[in-house]
C-alpha cells in the first residue's frame, strides 16, 4: 500500500519510536499508518512502531491462528521493557541495582519485575520472593528468572540473587583486556 506513495514524504515521529530501534533514511521499515497530512510539498505519512496497533499488526502478519482468527487479541503491552528498565532504576528493584546516590551497581542497565507473596504452609510461614530480568537492557544477552521461598529465620530477596547471576554472567563473558608489555 506504501507503494502507491512514492511522492510522499514518511516520518515516525520520536514519540512513536521505539528507543532500542535505530533506522537510517531509505531504509524499508514495517509501521503503522497513524495519518496522512497534507504540506504544500506534498502529503506527509505519520507512521508509529509504538502503538499498540502496530504490535497486533505484526503479530497478525506471522502468527498463523491470529490471521485464522483462532485467536484474538485482547492487549498488547509495548511498554512492557521501558517499565522493567524502572523498576531497578527508581521502581522496587532500585536498592539492589543502584547505590544511595543512584548509580548503578552493575556496569549494565539492567530490566527486571519483582514480587513477593506470603503463605502459611503445613511447614509454617513462607515469604515468596521473586524476580524476573535480563540484561544488558538495551541488547539483551542474559534472561533470568528467581523464586525463593523463605522461612521467617531466613531473608533474602530474589533480586540479590538477581544481581548476582548478572555480575556472574558479566565476570564469565567479560573480553580479555589486552595488557602492554614492556621491556628494557
Amino acid at each position: 500500500m506504501l507503494n502507491k506513495f512514492r511522492e510522499a514524504e514518511a516520518i515516525i515521529p520520536y514519540r512513536e519510536q521505539n528507543h532500542r530501534e535505530h533506522f537510517h533514511q531509505g531504509e524499508p521499515i514495517r509501521a503503522v499508518l497513524k495519518r496522512v497530512e497534507e504540506t504544500p510539498k506534498g502529503p506527509r505519512l505519520i507512521l508509529s512502531r509504538a502503538d499498540p496497533l502496530f504490535v497486533k499488526a505484526l503479530f497478525k502478519l506471522e502468527v498463523p491462528e491470529i490471521q485464522q482468527n483462532i485467536v484474538d487479541i485482547r492487549a498488547a503491552a509495548r511498554e512492557v521493557g521501558r517499565m522493567m528498565e524502572l523498576t531497578t532504576r527508581i521502581g522496587t528493584a532500585k536498592g539492589t541495582f543502584r547505590d544511595k546516590r543512584g548509580r548503578r551497581l552493575l556496569p549494565v542497565e539492567v530490566a527486571g519485575k519483582t514480587g513477593t507473596l506470603s503463605a502459611e504452609t503445613d511447614h509454617g510461614y513462607v515469604g515468596y520472593s521473586w524476580f524476573v530480568g535480563y540484561a544488558p537492557a538495551d541488547h539483551p544477552a542474559i534472561a533470568f528468572a528467581v523464586v525463593l521461598g523463605n522461612n521467617p529465620n531466613w531473608r533474602i530477596k530474589a533480586t540479590y540473587v538477581g544481581r548476582h547471576i548478572v555480575s556472574t554472567y558479566l565476570a564469565a563473558t567479560k573480553p580479555a583486556v589486552p595488557r602492554l608489555l614492556a621491556s628494557k
